[in-house]
């Protein structure tokens, strides 16, 4: 009944155990706790402990429910759904083999590829996007790709039973995308926005993308959405999926109360503006600086290579005999290879040394590959590229405690844009997920 006491562990494990015979409990699988009758009131139930009812609404308190600034219109939508992903989903084989039009093809994310603060929108598959007033005699190139697949398309439900033609997507969404707005995996363990301000990214249905408000500067949105509020009050709200993985669809997302930046301080409004815009700055030269770091031959692409006879900071080529490992080592202004008496040698220290630091970062570990490695002709080529690759280190192995610092600051902002009282910052400090580095995500499990 409510707001009687629940019973103990103990009374639950032993009628647990008189129900399951055979099973060790070693912790508590289920939570028990005392509710409010205001709680079960209405249409919508919450079934959490009474302090953190108690936090939820101050948080409603300080907000606006985000479908509130819309007049009734949703502001969330979910992406796109093919029903034939193989076809739409365009690879770049196709896209070589078929003369497809370019206003038809789509930059492409799916729930997997997006991430807290900035996604690295893949290169492949990209989506071939045909809107409702498209006729195929208008797209040759499309016309023939879709004509080949003709009798997988037309076996679709959204074809046989919902009539739709045959070349359409099941559920196109129009009007959806083609401008700024943030995304979200249907499915997220933590918060996972992000702001796409060029409007050319195309999502399936496993996102869910938010309109900008208007009145609100989109990384206004997006920081309060990413924020520690927002998180507490969506897992205690949403419904979960899997091992505690959230949805993050319209039906919850519109309940989040979001404070309307006209009626708060201006300073902490474009605090949380400031931090949104940095975190999103942030993870993008970490993505990057971990592709540089995976691949660090991409930082060659840069430069003007030939081999290295032709370097200017080599006085002798001594490994043309070389056969096998490598095992360099460096001695001042010579590496030298192994027992075998090869070596190279330098007429600068400093490019011996960075030399020798790429063989191992571009992990050239035989005489063929030696031999035919290629590196910029000119010191100070040489030096801007590895200092490029210092960089590249530095900024993985220090941004995710940076971003650890700015989230940790922002948070403390958007608490005061809620106007919360120290016992709810307390409580939500202690209870909220938040991920162990900020700018990677928690694979689904």
């Amino acid at each position: 009944m409510p707001d009687e006491e629940p019973p103990g562990w103990e009374t639950v494990e032993g009628r647990l155990r008189e129900i399951i015979s055979g099973n060790d409990f070693e912790s508590s699988p289920i939570r028990a706790f005392s509710v409010p009758a205001s709680m079960i009131a209405g249409e919508d139930w919450r079934f959490v402990p009474a302090d953190e009812e108690e936090a939820l609404g101050n948080i409603e308190a300080g907000g606006t429910q985000f479908q509130e600034y819309a007049n009734g219109e949703e502001l969330s939508k979910n992406g796109v759904q093919t029903g034939a992903n193989p076809i739409f989903k365009l690879t770049e084989d196709t896209l070589r083999d078929y003369d497809l039009e370019d206003e038809l093809v789509k930059e492409l994310v799916s729930g997997e590829d997006v991430h807290r603060w900035h996604t690295d929108v893949p290169d492949y598959p990209k989506l071939l996007y045909i809107a409702n007033d498209d006729e195929l005699e208008d797209y040759p190139g499309a016309k023939e790709y879709l004509f080949d697949n003709k009798d997988s398309l037309e076996d679709r439900y959204c074809v046989t039973d919902e009539h739709r033609r045959w070349f359409d997507l099941a559920r196109n969404r129009p009007d959806t995308f083609g401008k700024e707005l943030i995304f979200t995996p249907d499915v997220s363990y933590y918060s996972n926005f992000w702001y796409e301000p060029t409007g050319d990214v195309y999502g399936l249905n496993s996102i869910y993308v938010l309109y900008i408000i208007d009145g609100f500067d989109p990384y206004y949105q997006l920081g309060v959405f990413n924020s520690n509020v927002a998180q507490f009050f969506i897992r205690r709200i949403a419904s979960s999926y899997g091992s505690d993985y959230l949805r993050y669809q319209w039906d919850y997302t519109k309940k989040v109360p979001l404070p309307d930046p006209s009626d708060v301080p201006t300073e902490l409004v474009e605090k949380v503006k400031d931090a949104a815009e940095e975190l999103s700055d942030l993870r993008e030269d970490y993505v990057e600086a971990k592709q540089l770091r995976e691949n660090p031959a991409e930082l060659l692409d840069e430069f003007e290579t030939k081999s290295l006879s032709y370097a200017g900071y080599i006085d002798r080529l001594g490994f043309q005999d070389l056969e096998g490992e490598l095992h360099p080592s460096l001695d001042a202004e010579t590496i030298r290879f192994g027992v075998t008496g090869a070596s190279i040698e330098f007429n600068d220290e400093r490019a011996a040394e960075i030399v020798y630091e790429l063989l191992q970062a571009l992990e050239v570990t035989t005489g063929d590959e030696l031999r035919s490695l290629e590196l910029p002709a000119l010191k100070e080529d040489l030096v801007a590229v590895y200092e490029r690759y210092e960089d590249a280190r530095n900024t993985v192995e220090e941004a995710p405690e940076e971003a650890k610092d700015l989230e940790r600051e922002y948070n403390e902002v958007v608490y005061d844009l809620y106007d919360l009282d120290e016992d709810t910052k307390e409580l939500i400090r202690d209870r909220v997920a938040r991920p162990e580095n900020p700018l990677e995500p928690r694979e689904i499990e």
